[in-house]
């Protein structure tokens, strides 16, 4: 992206992150302290759409791509030592307002095709192996080869295939623990996981967030049936008062629907913890090929998802791996070349605001075309190898 010549592209890209924003946060957290002897603004983006630059993603192909675009001259050691802790809070903040930008302009366009939820949101995590020097503050579990490895958390926005938040960790925390205390974001959203996330507590803190939840239920997971809700076709069993193992086996139609009660120890208060009891709607759904049964926990209503719709739905959670896949294509996240913490978050900022303004073009050219197929992975491809050159 040349700093000095504006294009149409250009613009609609750097709309969400005008350069009086960059140069106030920049201003405010003391990432430039002279500015004549570098262009923030060009900096930012230089780390936002240099990754494409070089056969290898290294802090000299980024100077290298940095002068091409500011048109100066920068020595080696002035271009690192930019890159301070303040600089990656920098791109945190600028990170978090182009999410919330997102967050707020989806529901508007997409609202009427969602059932009724405000947002449909997959959650899942990807691990990125770092240099070794790093492993004390991103400990990984395979020692023998990657002892320094960093998960990156994400909840995706499945509608339109953009992050909408993320957390990163390292590689021994669990899939769950950095949304343990899920807030009010939550309301009226639907979030789907994998058998990662399965924890009852979490099931628990979203309902009483007004949330909604799909999750696989475990295979020896064995809840009590409170009431058959009586969907599918097929002989019917009592099934009131049973356990989920006694009567799966017995079950013969295509669906079945209830409403089961699991129980779960809520976190530790004071020394103590509390036994809780909770209700939640229970969807298996027959697979012929196998004639086994594929079994969901949700607490929403039939009217939200159908039993006859919930493994589509909850196949929508497989698009936040496609949307790892273009990070690791597209942002280069198998190259993180330091040993310093501070920079290997920033590269990694710096790769999720490439995407998220790439999926803002993504979008606008669809429109434009309406008709013409752009697969999502292949304009990716496109993207990274020209995004420093526009």
């Amino acid at each position: 992206m040349t700093c000095d010549k504006p294009n149409p592209v250009r613009d609609l890209l750097a709309s969400p992150l005008c350069d009086a924003l960059i140069e106030y946060c920049a201003e405010r957290l003391g990432v430039v302290k002279r500015r004549r002897k570098l262009d923030v603004v060009c900096f930012v983006w230089t780390l936002i759409m240099g990754f494409g630059a070089g056969s290898r993603r290294t802090i000299a192909s980024l100077r290298r791509t940095y002068q091409v675009m500011s048109g100066h001259r920068i020595a080696r050691s002035a271009f690192f030592d930019r890159f301070t802790p303040q600089l990656t809070e920098l791109l945190s903040r600028l990170l978090n307002e182009v999410l919330r930008q997102q967050r707020e302009k989806v529901p508007k366009i997409f609202g009427e095709r969602m059932r009724g939820f405000e947002r449909i949101l997959a959650m899942d995590a990807t691990v990125l192996r770092l240099h070794h020097l790093l492993s004390d503050a991103f400990p990984g579990c395979r020692t023998n080869h990657s002892p320094a490895a960093a998960k990156l958390h994400m909840v995706m926005n499945v509608v339109d295939g953009s992050p909408n938040r993320i957390r990163i960790t390292d590689e021994r925390t669990g899939d769950a623990t950095p949304w343990q205390r899920v807030g009010s974001w939550v309301k009226g959203s639907l979030l789907i996981f994998d058998l990662g996330y399965y924890n009852f507590h979490l099931f628990h803190r979203i309902a009483q967030q007004k949330g909604y939840f799909l999750s696989r239920l475990k295979t020896n997971a064995n809840p009590r049936i409170i009431k058959d809700l009586g969907g599918g076709a097929g002989r019917r069993i009592d099934v009131a008062g049973k356990r989920l193992q006694e009567i799966l086996p017995r079950l013969r139609r295509k669906t079945f629907e209830a409403i089961v009660e699991v129980g779960f120890f809520k976190r530790s208060y004071k020394g103590q913890k509390r036994y809780m009891r909770r209700r939640f709607r229970l969807i298996a759904v027959r697979n012929d090929e196998t004639n086994t049964y594929h079994v969901y926990l949700t607490n929403t209503d039939s009217e939200q998802i159908t039993a006859g719709d919930v493994t589509d739905v909850y196949a929508l959670r497989w698009q936040v791996e496609l949307l790892f896949k273009q990070l690791r294509q597209m942002g280069r996240l198998g190259e993180l070349p330091s040993s310093k913490e501070h920079i290997v978050k920033t590269l990694i900022y710096g790769a999720i605001l490439a995407l998220a303004l790439s999926n803002r073009l993504l979008e606008y050219l669809r429109k434009k075309a309406r008709g013409r197929a752009m697969p999502t992975t292949r304009f990716a491809e496109v993207f990274r190898t020209l995004s420093y050159q526009l």
